[in-house]
């Protein structure tokens, strides 16, 4: 009997360790990040977010979908933690319809744990449901919205990993489209103090919501200063695909009871 006692500790040890391998395990699960558009054409012709997407993740390690030929339910998969869907130029109405067709599904993707970067600057179309009772406010024609500035300075977005950014920004057309829903916290305001760049935690998951445009143009750049804006666009897609979540909360709660849960055993 003595020695089944003393060996009890060792044994929930062992148990600690498993239950926080398997935690680790879940938490740094392999996961491609997707960018999916349609295939009318890259907003403003352009691959500005591709070139973001490659500087985040690096090159070859993330994938590159279309609205019309990707299997939502493997995009909106476990496998995946974080979705990048862009609606701007003139592939607004084609993410409506694609939201439209898949909300139940994203829906439950992002309730489990999935991160989501919506962002549309329309030039077609009356605006859309983003879902989670949020709404991209565009009124057909209703051309750009000039200037920005950061409503928390101390967001995550304006602090890194690229720098420098500041929290003030100008532009001809910084975005075509301002963001209203309830539950929302606001990261960036137009001149006009309306929510261009805001983000809501659902669930377990959250997502980010965008009505902006890209830095560079053909002709002039939509934003400035340079290089804070590229560097504040790639950070918004940095950010959308690491916000920290819950389970990590959870692992610690579990660490701490199994300690107590020894403590206890030891005082026997």
């Amino acid at each position: 009997m003595k020695n089944q006692h003393t060996n009890q500790p060792m044994h929930f040890v062992q148990i600690a360790i498993t239950v926080c391998i398997l935690l680790f395990a879940i938490l740094d699960s392999p996961a491609a990040p997707v960018y999916l558009r349609s295939n009318v054409g890259a907003p403003w012709g352009l691959l500005g977010n591709e070139t973001a997407m490659d500087a985040v993740f690096g090159t070859g390690n993330w994938l590159d979908q279309r609205f019309e030929i990707a299997n939502p339910a493997t995009v909106f998969s476990a496998s995946n933690s974080f979705v990048f869907l862009e609606g701007g130029d003139s592939s607004a109405d084609e993410l409506e319809t694609y939201l439209n067709t898949n909300s139940s599904l994203i829906s439950t993707w992002v309730t489990a744990g999935g991160k989501l970067l919506i962002n549309a600057a329309p030039n077609e179309g009356n605006g859309m449901s983003l879902g989670f009772d949020v709404i991209l406010n565009y009124a057909s024609g209703s051309g750009s919205n000039t200037g920005s500035s950061s409503s928390n300075p101390s967001h995550p977005i304006f602090l890194g990993p690229e720098t420098p950014v500041g929290s003030n920004f100008t532009g001809s057309s910084f975005s075509h489209a301002y963001i209203t829903g309830t539950g929302l916290t606001t990261i960036l305001l137009d001149s006009s103090n309306r929510i261009i760049l805001g983000e809501k935690s659902i669930g377990l998951g959250n997502v980010v919501f965008g009505g902006l445009t890209l830095p560079f143009f053909q002709t002039h750049p939509s934003w400035t200063p340079q290089p804070n804006v590229a560097n504040l666009h790639q950070n918004i897609i940095s950010y959308a695909a690491s916000v920290p979540e819950p389970a990590t909360g959870l692992l610690l709660m579990t660490g701490m009871g199994v300690t107590a849960l020894l403590r206890r055993r030891r005082s026997f």
